[in-house]
């Protein structure tokens, strides 16, 4: 009996290790469970005045430990936003603000909002974009 009760108690010791081992922003929904092996076309007007399209595509395969994306030319490591204060931030735990770079001078800073993403974009010579996403086909 004594056992069985020690064997049941380590069962819920374990349990209970395992819940509180999740961290927030899972349990939350930050903006990675809502852009991960997701798909979108993008329209990007940029600062020398020219008008693109792009095909991005947000996986867990990447150089970032919580998410990255694909387009036609790079690959970008992401987080979600910092919520909370200087004082207690939450790293990567924002529902709907991301940033992401491809480690070779480009950044992208993101809005989710509803089913699509707006942002901006800028690169180590100062160029900049603003981009407008919706939901697309997969990239490939």
């Amino acid at each position: 009996m004594t056992k069985s009760v020690a064997l049941c108690a380590a069962v819920m010791l374990c349990t209970l290790a395992g819940l509180f081992s999740c961290s927030a922003s899972a349990l939350a929904g930050n903006c990675e469970a809502k852009l991960e092996n997701k798909s979108f076309a993008c329209t990007i007007k940029n600062s020398n005045g020219s008008t693109s399209t792009d095909c991005i595509e947000f996986t867990p395969t990447g150089p970032s430990a919580n998410f990255n994306f694909f387009d036609s030319t790079s690959l970008y490591g992401c987080t979600c936003d910092v919520t909370g204060s200087f004082k207690s931030p939450s790293f990567n735990n924002s529902a709907g603000g991301f940033a992401c770079d491809d480690g070779k001078g480009h950044q992208i800073y993101g809005k989710i909002k509803g089913r699509k993403i707006t942002g901006q974009g800028s690169d180590s010579s100062g160029d900049s974009s603003l981009l407008s996403c919706t939901p697309g086909p997969s990239c490939g």
